[in-house]
């Protein structure tokens, strides 16, 4: 994982086919997280698992549901 991007541990909280591709729910440090992907996932719900994310490629809402300004970056150990 490079250094400086997101990181963090999450569990599956759901897999959703929506045809061509999947999103996948995790539950991270208490919050959600959603991905989707073309490739079928090899994770089941209820799996751990550990991620990252280039920061630039990130879209953070506070707790109202606003963007957070994308300038700023979030690093979890």
């Amino acid at each position: 994982m490079p250094d400086g991007e997101f990181k963090a541990r999450a569990q599956v909280s759901g897999i959703l086919p929506t045809g061509g591709s999947w999103i996948v729910e995790l539950d991270v440090a208490g919050g959600k997280m959603f991905s989707v992907t073309s490739l079928s996932p090899t994770l089941s719900v209820g799996d751990e698992c550990h991620l990252w994310v280039a920061s630039e490629n990130l879209n953070l809402f506070d707790q109202d549901g606003a963007r957070l300004d994308p300038e700023r970056r979030l690093v979890a150990a």
